[in-house]
C-alpha cells in the first residue's frame, strides 16, 4: 500500500464519495473575473513561522509534582490550520478548565501567546467568569496568525486521534459558519483547484456530506476552470475566508471589553512560567514551546507569502496549483513551505517568484521555473497532505533550526 493510501484511509473509517457527478455549477459555467496580478514597487510580503508537531497537536493537561498548585494545559502545535482549529480546541481547553473549575477556588488564569489559538481560548475563558491575563513576547497583530491566508482547511497538521481531530474541526467550523455576515470577517467562498485539495478532502471524507454530519458539500468536477486562459479542467469546493486582521481585531476588542490584560513577557523557562501568580495556565505558545517546554516533536515551517492591492471583484480562492485568495484588504498570492526555518523575514524576491508563478498558471504570462520550497512544487505533495489518523509524519525531525 503506498503511503498516500494510508493518508486517506482514515483508521478505518468508511469512505465517502470525494466528489458527486452533478451538472456543473452556475458558477463554474459562467467566466469570472481574471486577477491582474499588479503590484507597486516595494512588494508587499509577509512571512510567518507555523507551528507544526509530529504527529499530533498538543492538547491537554500535564501534572508538574514540583508545582502542586499549578494547573497546567497545553494547546500548540496546529501547523498552518491554527485559526481553522481555534474554535475547536478552545472549547477543550475550556472544558478542561472547567472540570478544574469544580476542585478549586481558584478563578485566575494565564494564557501564554497571543495568537488566534491563544486569542480564542481566552475568549471562552472568560465566559466561565474567570480573569483572564494574556501574557506575550509579542502583540497579537504581530503574530503569524495575523499574516495568515484565512481559508478555512486543516492543512499541515497531524492528529492520531481521529475523534479529537472530528470534534475539534466540527466544532470550529461551525462557529465560523455562524459568524458569517458578522464582524469576524468570515464569508462562505467557493474554491476551485486544478488539483484535488487534499485538506478538504479529509473533511468530506470525516464529514460526510448528505449526512447528518455534513459541514461541506462534495467536491465538484469543473469542465473548464472559469477565469483566466484556458486552465482546463479542475475541481470546486466550498469552504470559507476568515479574514485575520478582521477576526483578530474583532477578537482583541471583545477580549478588552471583558477586561483582559495584556502583558508583555517573554518567558525562557518552565520555572519563570510557574513564577506568575496565576495557579491556571494555558500554554498556546506556538513555536515557542519547542525551546521553553524542550519539545523537539515541534517543527517550524515558516511560509511567505505575497499581498497585492484588494480587487473587490474577486470572489473566489484559487489553490493547488499556487494559492490566489482575495480579501477586502489585499489579494493574498502564497505559498511557500520551508521546514526547519525559524527566521520570520521576509524576501522580496520570493514575493515576486510567487506573483510571476501564478500568472503563468493563469495563464497570463509565460511559465516560470517553480521555487522549489513552493507549496506546490511536486517534492512537496506528501508534506503538505494532512494527516488525521496516524500514520508516517509530514515532516521529519529539524536536526537542526535555521534562524
Amino acid at each position: 500500500m503506498r503511503r498516500r493510501d494510508v493518508l486517506f484511509g482514515l483508521g478505518g473509517l468508511s469512505a465517502a464519495p470525494m466528489f458527486q457527478r452533478v451538472q456543473q455549477s452556475a458558477d463554474a459555467a459562467r467566466q469570472l473575473p481574471t486577477p491582474t496580478f499588479k503590484f507597486n514597487e516595494p512588494i508587499k510580503c509577509v512571512a510567518g513561522i507555523r507551528p507544526y508537531r509530529r504527529h499530533s497537536f498538543r492538547l491537554e493537561r500535564e501534572r508538574i509534582p514540583s508545582q502542586p498548585t499549578k494547573f497546567l494545559v497545553h494547546s500548540y502545535g496546529h501547523g498552518g490550520a491554527g485559526i481553522s482549529l481555534s474554535w475547536g480546541v478552545a472549547t477543550k481547553v475550556r472544558d478542561i478548565v472547567k472540570t478544574h473549575m469544580e476542585t478549586t477556588s481558584d478563578r485566575d488564569v494565564a494564557v501564554l501567546g497571543s495568537g488566534v489559538i491563544g486569542m480564542t481560548t481566552a475568549r471562552l475563558l472568560v465566559e466561565l467568569g474567570l480573569r483572564v491575563t494574556i501574557y506575550a513576547k509579542e502583540p497579537w497583530n504581530e503574530t503569524t496568525s495575523y499574516v495568515a491566508g484565512g481559508r478555512w482547511a486543516p492543512s499541515t497538521v497531524d492528529c492520531e486521534n481521529v475523534q479529537l481531530a472530528k470534534d475539534v474541526i466540527r466544532t470550529s467550523y461551525k462557529k465560523f459558519a455562524s459568524a458569517i455576515g458578522s464582524t469576524y470577517g468570515v464569508s462562505k467562498v467557493p474554491n476551485y483547484t486544478q488539483r484535488p485539495q487534499d485538506d478538504l478532502d479529509k473533511v468530506i471524507q470525516l464529514f460526510p456530506p448528505g449526512g447528518a454530519d455534513e459541514l461541506i458539500p462534495a467536491r465538484q468536477p469543473v469542465n473548464q476552470l472559469p477565469f483566466g486562459q484556458n486552465m482546463g479542467p479542475g475541481f470546486l469546493y466550498q469552504t470559507l475566508l476568515i479574514e485575520p486582521p478582521i477576526f483578530l481585531k474583532q477578537l482583541y476588542a471583545e477580549l478588552e471589553a471583558n477586561q483582559v490584560r495584556f502583558r508583555h513577557a517573554a518567558f525562557s523557562t518552565p520555572r519563570e512560567v510557574f513564577g506568575l501568580l496565576e495557579n491556571i495556565i494555558v500554554n498556546c505558545t506556538g513555536f515557542g514551546a519547542r525551546t521553553l517546554w524542550n519539545d523537539n516533536e515541534v517543527v517550524p515551517v515558516k511560509g511567505q507569502l505575497a499581498m497585492l492591492p484588494a480587487q473587490l471583484d474577486l470572489k473566489y480562492l484559487f489553490s493547488r496549483n499556487g494559492q490566489m485568495f482575495p480579501r477586502s484588504d489585499a489579494v493574498v498570492i502564497g505559498g511557500t513551505l520551508e521546514p526547519c526555518i525559524e527566521n520570520k523575514t521576509a524576501y522580496p524576491n520570493v514575493c515576486r517568484g510567487l506573483v510571476e508563478d501564478i500568472k503563468g498558471v493563469f495563464g497570463v504570462a509565460p511559465m516560470v521555473e517553480r521555487f522549489a520550497f513552493h507549496i506546490d512544487h511536486p517534492s512537496k505533495v506528501d508534506e503538505v497532505a494532512p494527516l488525521i489518523g496516524g500514520g508516517p509524519p509530514l515532516f521529519a525531525r529539524c536536526r537542526e533550526v535555521q534562524t
